[in-house]
């Protein structure tokens, strides 16, 4: 899946994402996340992808003006009140985004 199907899914409805964890991701509290170059493609984590912000593109972003906005289960005292920002890279792709969603048609 490409990052421009994925964000026509999320407009219409929210989507799970299987993404692995790190110490980097633990620690997340704001701004757009990159990912973890120490990933090693283990997905051990459901978050769910509530919102898109992104241009109808497939490159990746080279700055933090695209990303996706997920929800984790943590609570809201984990991340940016409970939610976290996973930029458009090649790195949170091989941390598990888009390579292992769930959506209902």
């Amino acid at each position: 899946m490409k990052y421009n199907q994925f964000a026509k899914i999320i407009n219409e409805r929210p989507s799970s994402i299987y993404y692995e964890v790190t110490n980097p991701f633990v620690r997340y509290s704001s701004g757009v996340y990159k990912g973890d170059v120490s990933c090693k493609g283990q997905m051990n984590h459901a978050i769910l992808a509530v919102a898109v912000d992104m241009v109808d593109s497939s490159n990746y972003a080279s700055d933090d003006s695209e990303f996706i906005v997920a929800k984790n289960s943590w609570s809201s005292q984990w991340g940016d009140a409970g939610y976290i920002k996973l930029g458009k890279t090649k790195i949170n792709e091989h941390c598990g985004l888009l390579r292992y969603t769930l959506f209902i048609k």
